[in-house]
C-alpha cells in the first residue's frame, strides 16, 4: 500500500476494500473494513468483503478496533433496537452502495420499537466519522 502526498501537505492511504472498492482515510493509517448488508448479511460472517458481510451495525461494532471503517450499504435501512453507543476511538462509519461510490440517499441508520431513547447514535469516542449516513429517530416514545 503506497503513501499518497497531495497539495498542502495531506497524505492519504488509500485501500482496496473487496478488490473495488477503494477507501481514502487521513494520516492515522488504515484497519479493516467491515461491509454491512441489512438485506442480505448475516451476522456470523467475517465482515471483510460484500459476499460476506454482517447483517447488523452492532455486529460489526463489536469486531472493529481503531483504524477499521464500517461500510454500511444503502441498499436498505439498518434498523436499531436500542440507541448505538459509540465508545471506541477512530472508527469510521461511511455509507456505500457496495460498487465503491456514495450515492445521493446515501445510508439511513434507523431506531425503531418503543424504546424510550434520547438518540439514535452516542459518540462519545474521539475522532470517529460518519460519511453519507442519515439518522432518523423513529421511536413515538422516544425523549429529547
Amino acid at each position: 500500500m503506497s503513501l499518497t502526498n497531495f497539495p498542502g501537505g495531506v497524505s492519504s492511504f488509500g485501500v482496496p476494500a473487496n478488490g473495488s472498492i477503494p477507501l481514502v482515510f487521513g494520516s492515522t493509517g488504515v484497519g479493516k473494513v467491515y461491509f454491512v448488508d441489512a438485506t442480505n448479511g448475516v451476522d456470523g460472517n467475517a465482515g471483510q468483503s460484500t459476499g460476506e458481510a454482517l447483517k447488523t451495525i452492532e455486529a460489526a461494532y463489536a469486531l472493529a478496533v481503531s483504524g477499521d471503517t464500517i461500510a454500511l450499504s444503502t441498499n436498505a435501512s439498518h434498523n436499531l433496537v436500542a440507541g448505538l453507543a459509540v465508545a471506541k476511538n477512530r472508527i469510521n462509519f461511511i455509507g456505500l452502495d457496495f460498487t465503491g461510490r456514495q450515492n445521493q440517499q446515501g445510508a439511513k441508520i434507523v431506531l425503531g420499537g418503543t424504546l424510550a431513547t434520547a438518540y439514535v447514535l452516542y459518540n462519545s469516542g474521539i475522532r470517529n466519522s460518519f460519511v453519507n449516513i442519515k439518522f432518523v429517530q423513529g421511536s413515538t416514545s422516544a425523549t429529547a
